[in-house]
């Protein structure tokens, strides 16, 4: 290699590294860089450096390019078998099956997860400290909450949340995951106390991605509850972080119930339609937002029948991010 083409690919490896240290409040700017990142791994870069760079932009695309994210991570996984000699430090491979486990689940590929959890679980090293083992900790809770057992991604959750405590760090991730899949669970109560608390915390910090999750899960917390005064005012509060974050889908289907049981079919109809236009082509509804859509659709349709919810739904696609508070946080429909 080159003296040029070694300073280009030491470039492109601190370019996969500032992905993930800048600060994910500032999300359009690790949008940028990661796509230039992505333009740039393959022109000269050492294939462990290439391993890292796809490998970062998994998960910087994990929550809103979910099947862009499972591409990098199987990318990062070729690489890793490549490049894995017999007697070397697995965890490399670990770290690479784990991501792969957790994009292709998001994607609904629950076989190509369950293989990669497998293999994953063979080179695991018991002895590896908590930062190394929270990968794997953390895949096998979410492909457990994404193939319908709550009970075990609950249990995984848990496991994260005391490893994050074991290294020092901040357990907003693993409390917000937890606050999820209580409510996956059926314990809305619980996942309502855990996001009041969660939120109140985070209100008082800057890590405003992880607010806006949480303002997210409680909001479907208190709506399961049918609590819509308490969810109208979380959401309101979440609401103007959904375009900064690409949440505009999941709002969506969780804005589209608040109207439903506030005896709004007209809205939930539109808030619905223009959820399905926010969700990118192929992407499948996670669990509690699938359930909150079809509970909302169910209640718009008998309300308006058929054929008037299909063109109300039919105009809410065409609904821009600003149309969405005239249509949410009213309390009857025009």
């Amino acid at each position: 290699m080159t003296r040029q083409e070694t300073v280009a690919a030491e470039l492109k490896a601190a370019g996969a590294s500032l992905v993930l240290a800048l600060p994910q409040s500032l999300h359009a700017e690790r949008n940028i860089l990661t796509e230039r990142i992505e333009a740039l791994i393959a022109q000269a870069a050492p294939a462990s450096l290439q391993q890292r760079a796809w490998l970062a932009s998994s998960m910087h695309w994990g929550n809103t390019q979910k099947h862009r994210s499972y591409a990098a991570a199987k990318r990062a996984l070729d690489l890793a078998r490549t490049t894995q000699p017999p007697a070397r430090d697995s965890f490399d491979l670990y770290f690479a099956l784990a991501r792969t486990a957790s994009a292709a689940a998001l994607v609904g590929e629950m076989g190509a997860a369950t293989a990669a959890l497998v293999e994953m679980r063979l080179v695991e090293d018991p002895g590896w400290p908590a930062q190394r083992l929270l990968w794997g900790i953390s895949a096998e809770a979410l492909a457990a909450g994404l193939r319908g057992d709550p009970a075990e991604a609950l249990r995984r959750t848990r496991q994260q949340l005391a490893a994050d405590r074991a290294r020092g760090a901040s357990s907003s991730s693993a409390l917000t995951n937890l606050i999820n899949f209580e409510l996956a669970a059926g314990d809305a109560a619980g996942a309502a106390r855990s996001g009041a608390a969660l939120v109140a915390t985070l209100e008082r910090s800057r890590n405003e991605l992880h607010l806006a999750y949480a303002r997210l899960n409680l909001t479907a917390a208190l709506l399961m509850l049918d609590d819509q005064a308490q969810a109208r005012a979380v959401a309101q509060a979440g609401w103007p972080q959904a375009a900064r974050f690409e949440l505009q889908a999941c709002w969506g289907d969780y804005l589209g119930l608040l109207a439903a049981l506030d005896s709004r079919p007209q809205a939930a109809a539109q808030l619905l339609g223009y959820a399905d236009a926010s969700y990118p082509v192929g992407e499948v509804r996670e669990p509690n937002e699938a359930s909150a859509y079809h509970r909302a659709r169910a209640l718009a349709r008998t309300a308006l029948g058929f054929d008037d919810y299909e063109r109300l739904h039919a105009q809410g696609a065409k609904a821009s991010d600003a149309d969405i508070p005239a249509l949410a946080f009213v309390t009857q429909d025009i």
